[in-house]
């Protein structure tokens, strides 16, 4: 029940229009260094090894804050897929007026079949109750809200390579629709 109420308000918060302004400290550099830090006790606990390294521009650029929704969820899928230890890269970069957040995890990867169908609700690849199979999902509603999309690559026993994609800002400045 608990998990059912996390991703309903998940859902919610995604889907509510009236946001508040971003904060001169909402930048997308803090936002992933505060999604990484609150997901290292679990990843030290599983022995997984997190990287972050960004350029300097992604201390500029102000955001609203639901995007540090879709990088906790990124990495903690990229946790649960590495039970056992591992390593996850997190790497940003700017081009061609593009931003891209790269998360590159050593875990078991997924199979074409699994490809497929992972930004179906309801779909998951989490034995049990460990997930509802809403998490990308949302992810990608966030993103679509500021022209940006998600990516996947992955190969059974290779890992898995998520990227979030969006349009940089000239003003510095990302806003949601």
């Amino acid at each position: 029940l608990q998990k059912m109420s996390l991703s309903i308000k998940s859902l919610m918060f995604s889907a509510n229009p009236f946001k508040s302004p971003p904060r001169a400290s909402d930048t997308l550099h803090n936002l992933l260094q505060d999604a990484i830090k609150i997901m290292m006790f679990q990843a030290s606990d599983q022995r997984v090894q997190i990287d972050f390294s960004a350029p300097p521009e992604f201390e500029k650029i102000v955001t609203e804050a639901d995007l540090y929704y879709v990088f906790i969820n990124i990495i903690k899928n990229a946790l649960q897929a590495m039970p056992q230890g591992g390593r996850l890269e997190v790497n940003c970069s700017l081009h061609d007026r593009q931003l891209e957040i790269s998360f590159q995890d050593t875990g078991a990867g997924l199979t074409p079949e699994e490809m497929d169908q992972i930004f179906q609700p309801f779909y998951s690849t989490k034995e049990g109750a460990q997930g509802l199979g809403l998490g990308l999902p949302i992810c990608q509603k966030i993103l679509a809200r500021y022209g940006g999309r998600l990516t996947v690559e992955s190969q059974l026993g290779q890992g898995t390579t998520i990227r979030v994609l969006l349009p940089y800002a000239e003003s510095g400045v990302l806003h949601g629709k």
